[in-house]
C-alpha cells in the first residue's frame, strides 16, 4: 500500500488520463458485471493500482500489475469481511496485552453500571456480577 495514497473514483464509467488506471477501472466494472453485481460504493483506491468497491455480491477488490497490465480480482463476502475485522481487533488487543476475556469483562461492567437502574435486566446483572467477580 502506498503511503498517503487514497483516491475516490466518481462511479462506473469514469475515465482518467492514466491508461493503466483506465484498464483497472474497466476490468473492475467488467468483473462486477460478469458476477451480476450492482455497485453500492464504487471505487475506493487505497493504494496505487488498486480499486475497492462494495457491491450487492460483497466486496470486490481489483489490482493491476502496471508492467504486464494483468488485472486480478478478489471477492470477499460481507460475512468473511466481518469475521476478518473481528479477528484483526482480537489480535490487536492481544498484541497490546489485553485478552479478549478482559475486554469482554470491561464491557460487561460498563453495561452493568450504565443500565443498573433497569430492573427488568436484574437477572442479566446478577449473571454479569457472577462472571466478573475477581476481575478488577
Amino acid at each position: 500500500m502506498s503511503e498517503g495514497y487514497v483516491t475516490f473514483f466518481m462511479g462506473p464509467g469514469v475515465s482518467t488520463d492514466d491508461p493503466v488506471e483506465n484498464k483497472l477501472l474497466r476490468s473492475h466494472e467488467a468483473e462486477a458485471n460478469k458476477q451480476g453485481a450492482e455497485f453500492w460504493n464504487y471505487g475506493k483506491g487505497l493504494a496505487k493500482n488498486e480499486i475497492y468497491s462494495k457491491t450487492s455480491r460483497g466486496h470486490l477488490e481489483s489490482r493491476i500489475n502496471p508492467n504486464t497490465m494483468q488485472v486480478s480480482h478478489r471477492w470477499v463476502t460481507y460475512e468473511e469481511r466481518a469475521c476478518g475485522d473481528e479477528r484483526f481487533k482480537r489480535e490487536a488487543m492481544e498484541h497490546l496485552g489485553n485478552s479478549l476475556h478482559d475486554h469482554v469483562i470491561r464491557q460487561l461492567k460498563l453495561l452493568r453500571e450504565v443500565y443498573a437502574d433497569l430492573t427488568e435486566f436484574a437477572p442479566a446483572w446478577e449473571a454479569i456480577d457472577r462472571l466478573t467477580q475477581g476481575n478488577a
